[in-house]
């Protein structure tokens, strides 16, 4: 009786370096007739390629992407950008000021004259 053999490896499995290459060119070449033709910027035609890659687990692109330095650094910098967005707030709204003119005062001219601002703004509890 025969024993059947398995090779059985951990990991992930190594691709052939040539394949990312191929890749490369092909995109690279993709990316430069559309450049041409349509006048998009490249950085962001290979923008729009990561981000595919991404989405839809293309681990091809994702490996040209992470081997190539110029398109790593766009990677970063839109991940960096994306998460600053996330954490910064809006800008907050700021209402009117209340103007403060009293006619009769101390003065001839009259009394307080300047703007007040409600920076806690005041909270009805309407209870139905």
């Amino acid at each position: 009786m025969k024993i059947p053999e398995f090779q059985v490896s951990f990991g992930k499995k190594k691709k052939h370096p040539l394949r990312i290459y191929i890749v490369g060119a092909v995109l690279g070449f993709a990316v430069d007739m559309l450049h041409r033709f349509l006048k998009v910027p490249q950085k962001d035609l290979w923008a729009i390629i990561d981000q595919i890659g991404r989405e839809f687990h293309i681990q091809d692109i994702q490996e040209l992407v992470l081997n190539s330095s110029t398109l790593l650094d766009g990677r970063i910098e839109r991940d960096v950008d994306k998460a600053l967005k996330d954490i910064t707030p809006d800008d907050p709204v700021i209402d009117d000021p209340t103007f403060i003119d009293i006619k009769e005062g101390e003065t001839p001219l009259g009394g307080a004259l300047g703007y007040s601002y409600d920076f806690y703004k005041k909270e009805e509890n309407n209870e139905s």
